[in-house]
């Protein structure tokens, strides 16, 4: 059995939630789980981390980032059931909001990569209603920044 000294624990619990290890806390039935793809960007770049980072904040388990892009849609968010519309909202309103404050020339992301992120339904069923995607950024072969799909 592993000790951790008390301290590293609210550290452990943070890296875990990140992970996406499943917690369930007090009220872990209407917990969402967001899944963060960067597309054309690094999944270690800092923005990313900030949009992380404000998610888990506001209380969502956000799954480890990858690169995978969404080259039919692009950048917005996904729900797969009604019930989850308000949730993919708020996460779209959260990442706007890092996106207005950002200063993406310093982090290395040109302005064309970045597009006003909107929720979308996806008549996807074999997904849970609390998954949400997080498509973030245009560019490579994907749609470019024009209006939202």
């Amino acid at each position: 059995m592993i000790r951790l000294p008390s301290p590293l624990l609210p550290v452990l619990i943070l890296l875990l939630s990140i992970l996406c290890v499943p917690i369930h806390l007090a009220h872990g039935a209407d917990q969402f789980i967001v899944f963060i793809h960067t597309g054309s960007v690094p999944p270690n770049n800092m923005l990313v981390k900030q949009i992380a980072g404000t998610l888990v904040a506001n209380g969502f388990l956000v799954r480890a980032p990858d690169d995978d892009k969404n080259l039919e849609y692009g950048p917005g968010v996904e729900y797969f059931d009604d019930s989850a519309r308000a949730k993919a909202e708020e996460v779209a309103k959260a990442v706007n909001e890092v996106f207005a404050k950002a200063d993406l020339a310093k982090l290395g992301i040109s302005k064309d990569r970045v597009g006003k992120i909107t929720a979308r339904k996806l008549n996807i069923k074999s997904n849970p209603p609390s998954y949400l995607g997080l498509w973030l950024f245009c560019g490579g072969e994907g749609p470019s920044c024009g209006p939202p799909r």
